[in-house]
Protein backbone atom coordinates (compact mmCIF):
# COMPACT_ATOMS: atom_id res chain seq x y z
CA UNK A 1 0.00 0.00 0.00
CA UNK A 2 1.33 3.53 -0.94
CA UNK A 3 1.35 6.30 0.81
CA UNK A 4 -1.15 8.28 -0.74
CA UNK A 5 -3.45 5.54 -0.35
CA UNK A 6 -2.73 5.36 3.74
CA UNK A 7 -3.17 9.04 3.83
CA UNK A 8 -7.24 8.65 1.24
CA UNK A 9 -8.06 5.86 4.21
CA UNK A 10 -6.61 8.57 6.74
CA UNK A 11 -9.22 10.99 5.73
CA UNK A 12 -12.32 9.04 4.78
CA UNK A 13 -12.11 7.54 8.76
CA UNK A 14 -11.15 11.67 9.75
CA UNK A 15 -14.35 12.44 7.91
CA UNK A 16 -16.91 9.96 9.34
CA UNK A 17 -15.69 10.06 12.78
CA UNK A 18 -17.49 12.52 15.11
CA UNK A 19 -15.27 14.60 17.91
CA UNK A 20 -12.76 12.23 17.38
CA UNK A 21 -14.71 8.75 17.72
CA UNK A 22 -16.11 6.35 15.37
CA UNK A 23 -19.00 4.07 15.25
CA UNK A 24 -17.92 0.03 15.03
CA UNK A 25 -19.35 -0.04 11.53
CA UNK A 26 -17.25 3.14 10.62
CA UNK A 27 -13.54 1.29 9.96
CA UNK A 28 -15.66 -2.23 8.36
CA UNK A 29 -17.37 0.43 6.00
CA UNK A 30 -13.73 2.17 4.77
CA UNK A 31 -12.42 -1.18 4.94
CA UNK A 32 -14.61 -2.43 2.16
CA UNK A 33 -14.81 0.92 0.04
CA UNK A 34 -10.53 0.79 -0.24
CA UNK A 35 -10.65 -3.44 -0.31
CA UNK A 36 -8.14 -3.54 2.84
CA UNK A 37 -7.97 -5.56 5.38
CA UNK A 38 -10.22 -4.18 8.54
CA UNK A 39 -7.15 -4.44 10.62
CA UNK A 40 -4.69 -2.02 8.38
CA UNK A 41 -7.63 0.66 8.70
CA UNK A 42 -7.80 -0.09 12.73
CA UNK A 43 -3.94 0.62 12.58
CA UNK A 44 -3.93 3.58 10.53
CA UNK A 45 -6.35 4.85 13.10
CA UNK A 46 -4.75 4.06 15.86
CA UNK A 47 -1.34 5.44 14.58
CA UNK A 48 -3.13 8.70 13.77
CA UNK A 49 -4.92 9.09 17.34
CA UNK A 50 -1.81 8.25 19.16
CA UNK A 51 0.08 11.16 17.93
CA UNK A 52 1.25 13.22 20.46
CA UNK A 53 -0.52 16.97 21.33
CA UNK A 54 1.56 19.57 19.03
CA UNK A 55 2.83 17.30 16.54
CA UNK A 56 1.16 17.11 12.91
CA UNK A 57 -0.38 13.51 12.53
CA UNK A 58 1.96 11.08 10.14
CA UNK A 59 0.28 8.11 8.34
CA UNK A 60 2.88 7.14 6.00
CA UNK A 61 4.78 3.97 5.98
CA UNK A 62 7.58 3.48 8.97
CA UNK A 63 9.23 1.05 6.66
CA UNK A 64 10.79 3.80 4.17
CA UNK A 65 14.12 3.66 4.22
CA UNK A 66 14.90 1.06 6.90
CA UNK A 67 13.70 -2.19 4.72
CA UNK A 68 16.35 -4.31 2.24
CA UNK A 69 19.59 -5.42 2.87
CA UNK A 70 21.68 -2.86 4.78
CA UNK A 71 24.94 -1.10 3.00
CA UNK A 72 28.30 -2.29 3.30
CA UNK A 73 30.73 0.54 5.05
CA UNK A 74 33.41 0.96 2.38
CA UNK A 75 36.10 3.07 3.42
CA UNK A 76 36.67 5.49 0.08
CA UNK A 77 39.57 7.09 1.77
CA UNK A 78 41.64 4.00 0.96
CA UNK A 79 41.39 5.00 -2.80
CA UNK A 80 43.85 7.62 -2.31
CA UNK A 81 46.95 5.37 -1.17
CA UNK A 82 46.39 3.14 -4.47
CA UNK A 83 48.48 4.04 -7.28
CA UNK A 84 47.66 5.96 -10.46
CA UNK A 85 48.50 3.18 -12.42
CA UNK A 86 45.65 0.95 -10.95
CA UNK A 87 43.22 3.43 -10.81
CA UNK A 88 42.25 3.06 -14.61
CA UNK A 89 39.80 0.61 -14.37
CA UNK A 90 37.10 0.03 -12.10
CA UNK A 91 38.35 -3.60 -11.75
CA UNK A 92 41.72 -2.87 -11.34
CA UNK A 93 40.49 -0.05 -8.34
CA UNK A 94 38.52 -3.00 -6.55
CA UNK A 95 41.36 -5.35 -6.66
CA UNK A 96 43.84 -3.09 -5.39
CA UNK A 97 40.54 -2.12 -2.36
CA UNK A 98 39.99 -6.18 -2.40
CA UNK A 99 36.26 -5.19 -2.83
CA UNK A 100 33.90 -6.33 -5.12
CA UNK A 101 33.59 -4.46 -8.40
CA UNK A 102 29.91 -4.06 -8.17
CA UNK A 103 29.82 -2.32 -4.65
CA UNK A 104 32.78 0.13 -6.29
CA UNK A 105 30.19 0.71 -9.51
CA UNK A 106 27.36 1.59 -6.67
CA UNK A 107 30.03 4.34 -5.00
CA UNK A 108 30.20 5.66 -9.16
CA UNK A 109 26.28 5.88 -9.21
CA UNK A 110 26.07 7.46 -6.12
CA UNK A 111 28.29 10.14 -6.57
CA UNK A 112 30.59 9.43 -3.92
CA UNK A 113 33.41 9.02 -6.78
CA UNK A 114 33.97 9.89 -9.94
CA UNK A 115 35.59 9.70 -13.34
CA UNK A 116 38.12 11.65 -14.75
CA UNK A 117 40.08 11.68 -18.06
CA UNK A 118 42.53 13.86 -18.37
CA UNK A 119 44.94 14.75 -21.80
CA UNK A 120 48.63 13.11 -20.92
CA UNK A 121 50.70 16.09 -21.85
CA UNK A 122 54.68 14.88 -22.98
CA UNK A 123 57.28 15.95 -20.16
CA UNK A 124 59.17 19.06 -21.20
CA UNK A 125 62.34 19.79 -19.99
CA UNK A 126 64.05 23.33 -18.49
CA UNK A 127 65.49 23.85 -22.30
CA UNK A 128 62.04 23.10 -24.39
CA UNK A 129 60.11 25.44 -21.94
CA UNK A 130 62.93 27.86 -22.56
CA UNK A 131 62.28 27.59 -26.50
CA UNK A 132 58.40 27.59 -26.01
CA UNK A 133 58.63 30.46 -24.51
CA UNK A 134 60.39 32.15 -27.20
CA UNK A 135 58.30 30.88 -30.01
CA UNK A 136 55.17 32.48 -28.48
CA UNK A 137 57.03 35.57 -27.57
CA UNK A 138 57.89 35.17 -31.58
CA UNK A 139 54.48 35.59 -32.75
CA UNK A 140 53.78 38.87 -30.82
CA UNK A 141 53.49 42.00 -32.94
CA UNK A 142 56.06 43.96 -31.69
CA UNK A 143 54.59 47.04 -32.42
CA UNK A 144 51.80 46.84 -29.67
CA UNK A 145 54.51 45.83 -26.82
CA UNK A 146 55.28 46.40 -24.31
CA UNK A 147 52.37 48.26 -23.17
CA UNK A 148 49.41 46.10 -25.30
CA UNK A 149 50.91 43.05 -26.44
CA UNK A 150 48.96 41.37 -28.97
CA UNK A 151 49.56 38.35 -31.64
CA UNK A 152 50.59 38.88 -35.01
CA UNK A 153 47.26 38.25 -37.38
CA UNK A 154 49.79 34.97 -38.41
CA UNK A 155 48.48 35.35 -42.28
CA UNK A 156 52.24 34.71 -43.27
CA UNK A 157 52.63 31.20 -41.89
CA UNK A 158 51.46 28.44 -43.25
CA UNK A 159 51.01 25.19 -41.09
CA UNK A 160 52.05 21.87 -42.78
CA UNK A 161 52.40 18.62 -41.32
CA UNK A 162 51.78 14.53 -41.89
CA UNK A 163 48.18 13.37 -40.87
CA UNK A 164 46.86 9.38 -41.73
CA UNK A 165 43.44 9.17 -42.75
CA UNK A 166 41.48 5.91 -42.52
CA UNK A 167 39.48 4.72 -44.96
CA UNK A 168 37.67 2.19 -41.53
CA UNK A 169 39.21 2.82 -38.17
CA UNK A 170 41.86 -0.10 -38.45
CA UNK A 171 43.00 0.39 -41.95
CA UNK A 172 45.27 3.08 -42.68
CA UNK A 173 45.39 4.12 -46.07
CA UNK A 174 46.71 7.58 -46.69
CA UNK A 175 48.92 10.82 -45.87
CA UNK A 176 47.98 14.98 -46.36
CA UNK A 177 49.43 17.99 -46.14
CA UNK A 178 47.02 20.76 -45.29
CA UNK A 179 48.89 24.66 -46.15
CA UNK A 180 46.42 26.11 -43.83
CA UNK A 181 43.82 27.25 -45.97
CA UNK A 182 45.50 27.42 -49.54
CA UNK A 183 45.66 23.76 -50.05
CA UNK A 184 45.70 20.15 -49.50
CA UNK A 185 48.50 17.60 -51.20
CA UNK A 186 47.72 14.05 -51.14
CA UNK A 187 51.04 11.86 -50.80
CA UNK A 188 50.18 9.30 -52.85
CA UNK A 189 51.86 7.61 -56.10
CA UNK A 190 50.45 5.87 -59.09
CA UNK A 191 52.02 2.81 -59.63
CA UNK A 192 50.98 -0.22 -62.29
CA UNK A 193 49.28 -3.25 -60.90
CA UNK A 194 51.44 -6.08 -60.95
CA UNK A 195 49.07 -8.63 -61.30
CA UNK A 196 45.31 -9.80 -62.63
CA UNK A 197 42.65 -9.99 -61.05
CA UNK A 198 38.87 -9.90 -61.47
CA UNK A 199 37.96 -6.28 -61.42
CA UNK A 200 41.88 -5.14 -63.22
CA UNK A 201 44.40 -6.35 -65.63
CA UNK A 202 47.90 -6.67 -65.01
CA UNK A 203 49.48 -2.97 -65.56
CA UNK A 204 46.38 -0.98 -65.16
CA UNK A 205 47.80 2.30 -63.24
CA UNK A 206 46.31 2.19 -59.61
CA UNK A 207 46.69 4.60 -56.42
CA UNK A 208 48.63 3.96 -53.27
CA UNK A 209 49.42 5.55 -50.48
CA UNK A 210 52.96 6.25 -49.40
CA UNK A 211 53.34 3.75 -46.60
CA UNK A 212 56.65 4.86 -45.88
CA UNK A 213 57.57 9.06 -45.87
CA UNK A 214 61.60 9.62 -46.21
CA UNK A 215 63.11 13.45 -45.80
CA UNK A 216 63.70 13.43 -49.32
CA UNK A 217 59.93 12.57 -50.24
CA UNK A 218 59.15 15.26 -47.58
CA UNK A 219 61.62 17.67 -49.56
CA UNK A 220 60.24 16.57 -52.69
CA UNK A 221 56.37 17.25 -52.12
CA UNK A 222 57.25 21.07 -50.46
CA UNK A 223 59.48 22.05 -53.59
CA UNK A 224 57.24 20.45 -56.62
CA UNK A 225 54.00 20.91 -54.61
CA UNK A 226 54.06 23.50 -51.55
CA UNK A 227 56.19 26.32 -52.78
CA UNK A 228 53.95 26.85 -56.41
CA UNK A 229 51.01 26.90 -54.07
CA UNK A 230 52.11 29.42 -52.27
CA UNK A 231 53.73 31.71 -54.88
CA UNK A 232 50.05 30.74 -56.67
CA UNK A 233 48.15 31.53 -53.97
CA UNK A 234 49.46 34.72 -51.96
CA UNK A 235 48.16 37.98 -52.19
CA UNK A 236 50.19 40.47 -54.38
CA UNK A 237 50.43 42.68 -51.31
CA UNK A 238 52.18 41.08 -49.73
CA UNK A 239 55.14 40.15 -52.19
CA UNK A 240 58.62 40.27 -50.66
CA UNK A 241 57.38 39.87 -46.81
CA UNK A 242 58.67 36.97 -45.61
CA UNK A 243 56.67 33.84 -45.16
CA UNK A 244 56.98 31.00 -42.81
CA UNK A 245 56.36 27.43 -43.27
CA UNK A 246 55.63 25.77 -39.86
CA UNK A 247 56.83 22.30 -39.25
CA UNK A 248 57.58 19.95 -36.18
CA UNK A 249 59.99 18.17 -35.18
CA UNK A 250 60.23 15.05 -37.01
CA UNK A 251 62.95 13.33 -37.92
CA UNK A 252 61.80 13.18 -41.70
CA UNK A 253 61.26 16.84 -42.25
CA UNK A 254 63.70 19.58 -43.69
CA UNK A 255 66.35 21.10 -41.94
CA UNK A 256 65.32 24.80 -42.15
CA UNK A 257 69.27 25.35 -43.29
CA UNK A 258 68.83 23.05 -46.31
CA UNK A 259 70.33 24.91 -48.86
CA UNK A 260 68.57 23.22 -52.08
CA UNK A 261 65.08 23.86 -50.70
CA UNK A 262 66.07 27.40 -49.41
CA UNK A 263 67.50 28.00 -53.16
CA UNK A 264 63.90 26.95 -54.19
CA UNK A 265 62.05 28.96 -51.56
CA UNK A 266 64.06 32.43 -52.39
CA UNK A 267 62.66 32.18 -56.70
CA UNK A 268 60.64 34.54 -58.25
CA UNK A 269 61.49 37.29 -55.53
CA UNK A 270 59.88 35.46 -52.46
CA UNK A 271 61.33 34.87 -48.98
CA UNK A 272 59.82 31.53 -48.21
CA UNK A 273 61.20 30.02 -45.20
CA UNK A 274 61.21 27.05 -43.12
CA UNK A 275 60.73 27.11 -39.27
CA UNK A 276 60.25 24.41 -36.78
CA UNK A 277 58.09 24.59 -33.79
CA UNK A 278 58.94 24.03 -30.45
CA UNK A 279 59.65 20.13 -29.23
CA UNK A 280 56.77 18.54 -28.31
CA UNK A 281 54.34 20.81 -28.81
CA UNK A 282 51.32 19.96 -30.48
CA UNK A 283 49.38 22.65 -28.70
CA UNK A 284 51.14 25.42 -30.82
CA UNK A 285 49.88 23.51 -34.48
CA UNK A 286 46.53 24.01 -35.22
CA UNK A 287 46.28 20.95 -37.39
CA UNK A 288 47.31 18.93 -34.18
CA UNK A 289 45.10 21.35 -31.87
CA UNK A 290 42.15 20.58 -33.89
CA UNK A 291 41.88 20.87 -38.01
CA UNK A 292 43.02 17.13 -38.34
CA UNK A 293 40.35 15.94 -35.92
CA UNK A 294 37.50 18.34 -37.86
CA UNK A 295 38.59 17.09 -41.16
CA UNK A 296 38.66 13.51 -40.10
CA UNK A 297 34.95 13.97 -38.52
CA UNK A 298 33.59 15.64 -41.49
CA UNK A 299 35.33 12.20 -44.08
CA UNK A 300 34.08 9.75 -41.67
CA UNK A 301 30.60 11.08 -42.89
CA UNK A 302 31.42 9.34 -46.09
CA UNK A 303 31.86 5.51 -46.77
CA UNK A 304 35.15 5.74 -49.28
CA UNK A 305 35.89 2.14 -50.70
CA UNK A 306 38.68 2.68 -52.88
CA UNK A 307 42.11 5.02 -52.47
CA UNK A 308 40.57 7.12 -55.06
CA UNK A 309 37.54 7.59 -53.31
CA UNK A 310 39.56 8.22 -50.13
CA UNK A 311 41.17 11.08 -51.63
CA UNK A 312 38.05 12.74 -52.90
CA UNK A 313 36.34 12.32 -49.46
CA UNK A 314 39.26 14.09 -47.57
CA UNK A 315 39.47 16.98 -50.52
CA UNK A 316 35.90 17.58 -50.46
CA UNK A 317 36.01 17.77 -46.57
CA UNK A 318 38.65 20.27 -46.59
CA UNK A 319 36.90 22.57 -49.42
CA UNK A 320 33.57 22.04 -46.88
CA UNK A 321 35.39 23.52 -43.82
CA UNK A 322 34.50 27.25 -43.66
CA UNK A 323 37.00 29.53 -42.77
CA UNK A 324 35.14 30.34 -40.08
CA UNK A 325 36.12 27.41 -38.21
CA UNK A 326 39.53 28.07 -39.26
CA UNK A 327 39.63 31.14 -38.03
CA UNK A 328 38.43 30.00 -34.39
CA UNK A 329 41.01 27.39 -34.64
CA UNK A 330 43.24 30.15 -34.21
CA UNK A 331 41.94 31.90 -31.97
CA UNK A 332 42.09 28.64 -29.52
CA UNK A 333 45.96 28.67 -30.97
CA UNK A 334 46.68 32.00 -29.37
CA UNK A 335 44.62 31.45 -25.99
CA UNK A 336 47.16 28.05 -26.00
CA UNK A 337 50.50 30.69 -26.43
CA UNK A 338 48.97 33.07 -23.75
CA UNK A 339 48.48 30.53 -21.47
CA UNK A 340 51.90 28.94 -22.33
CA UNK A 341 53.33 32.45 -21.04
CA UNK A 342 51.88 32.79 -17.68
CA UNK A 343 53.11 29.32 -17.36
CA UNK A 344 56.82 30.34 -18.13
CA UNK A 345 56.61 27.77 -21.38
CA UNK A 346 55.10 24.81 -19.30
CA UNK A 347 52.42 22.85 -20.72
CA UNK A 348 50.92 22.54 -17.37
CA UNK A 349 47.38 24.75 -18.07
CA UNK A 350 43.76 24.24 -19.44
CA UNK A 351 42.88 25.55 -22.54
CA UNK A 352 40.34 28.16 -21.69
CA UNK A 353 36.85 28.12 -23.11
CA UNK A 354 36.59 31.84 -24.95
CA UNK A 355 32.71 31.53 -26.33
CA UNK A 356 34.19 31.98 -30.00
CA UNK A 357 30.53 32.03 -31.52
CA UNK A 358 29.59 34.86 -29.63
CA UNK A 359 32.51 36.61 -30.00
CA UNK A 360 31.85 36.62 -33.86
CA UNK A 361 28.26 38.14 -33.39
Amino acid sequence: MTDEERWEIYHALLARSINGKLKEYHTTEVSNLFSVPLQTVQKIWRRAKNTPNGEAVDVSHKRKGNCGRKKNHIDLSRIVDVPLRRRKTLQSLAASLDMSCTSLFRCLKDGLIKRHTNAIKPSLTENTMRVRLEFCIFMLDRSTMPDHPKFNVMHDVVHIDEKWFYMTKRQSLIIFIPLKKLHRIALVKVHPVQRKIRNRAAGTMELKPMTSIKREDIKEFLIEKVLPRIRERWPREDFGKPIYIQQDNARTHVDPTDEYFRAAASQQGFDIRLMCQPPNSPDLNILDLGFFNAIQTLQHEVCPKTTEELVYAVKNSFDEYSSKHVNRIFLTLQSCMKETMKVRGSNDYKIPHLKKAIMEK
